[in-house]
């Protein structure tokens, strides 16, 4: 009570002190940096900032492409800022820059290239353990682990990790790898897309189709693009949510840098999912105990009236 007298006695000394206008009010806003406060004003000196602040908001005294603020209008401290109404430039997306020759490669990219083996025309790793899923052309083999050394290098650097696994899909085993974001793990895989080319038959076809009427022979095959593709697997469940590739104006390379940033987000928005599903679980759980709680207190009170009944 002492300390709210002395606020009150005070009141006429500090409604002084507050800005006389609006023009006044931006001056003291841009002399300390675009906040001021002040603290838990008395009703009087809470009026003449107040008018201060109207003052500038109506009579044009807020600069252009500034935004007065103001919090505390009727209870504790009052608040002033100008803000600026710009809208915030995004960060850069740092480039990921990929080696023209793998003198040090990172240590999945070395276990794959053993994997491979002496392939001479497909390479395809998608069922090997310990490696990365790879279904590619040779001739693309050395350019998609030089691609996979860059993202999994700088995935490292960032704090993230790196990993493979086994696991069961549809009662079959499936290899991954994944790039472990903040406990999700993101699944990834390097394809070269395919196009479609008319069938040459061969000399079997022919003569089996000579022989046999029914005997079909295909219109076309796919062959390789030479078009790289680097994203989730289609039978991860997160096929639609992250992928890039070669395109007509860019390559994958440049593409590297916003993969990295989609699969970032993508563990930023996992982990908010599971934020609302923890507290969506928890109310419920709050929800139950206290329906428990009225159901006692309903049972005692109910064996409380027989009691007086009887």
């Amino acid at each position: 009570m002492q300390a709210e007298r002395e606020r009150l006695a005070d009141d006429t000394r500090q409604a002084a002190l507050a800005p006389a206008g609006g023009a006044e009010l931006i001056a003291r806003l841009r002399s300390a940096s675009g906040r001021v406060t002040v603290s838990d004003p008395a009703p009087r000196t809470r009026g003449r900032w107040r008018a201060a602040f109207y003052d500038a908001v109506h009579q044009g005294h807020v600069p252009e492409g500034y935004k007065l603020r103001w919090t505390g209008r009727q209870r504790g401290d009052c608040v002033f800022t100008l803000v600026s109404e710009k809208p915030a430039q995004p960060q850069p997306v740092p480039v990921i820059d990929v080696p023209d020759v793998l003198d040090r490669p990172h240590r999945l990219v070395r276990a794959t290239r053993t994997a491979l083996g002496r392939s001479k025309t497909v390479v395809d790793t998608r069922t090997t353990p310990g490696v990365i899923p790879m279904h590619v052309s040779r001739a693309q083999a050395d350019r998609a682990l030089r691609i996979m050394h860059a993202l999994l290098t700088e995935a490292e650097r960032r704090g993230h990790q790196v990993e493979t696994r086994t696991v069961h899909r549809r009662g079959r085993a499936v290899q991954e790898m994944v790039v472990v974001i903040r406990g999700h793990a993101l699944p990834l895989a390097i394809r070269e897309r395919t196009t479609k080319v008319p069938h040459e038959p061969t000399a079997e076809e022919t003569s089996r189709q000579q022989r046999l009427s029914q005997a079909q022979v295909p219109e076309c095959d796919r062959e390789f693009s030479g078009r790289l593709e680097l994203g989730a697997p289609a039978s991860s469940g997160y096929r639609t949510w992250y992928a890039c590739g070669d395109s007509t104006r860019r390559s994958l390379e440049a593409h590297l840098r916003h993969l990295l940033r989609g699969l970032e987000g993508c563990a930023t928005a996992a982990q908010r999912r599971q934020q609302e599903e923890e507290l969506h679980e928890a109310e419920q759980q709050r929800g139950w105990l206290a329906e428990v709680r009225q159901a006692r207190e309903q049972q005692v009170e109910w064996h409380r009236a027989q009691v007086l009944v009887e």
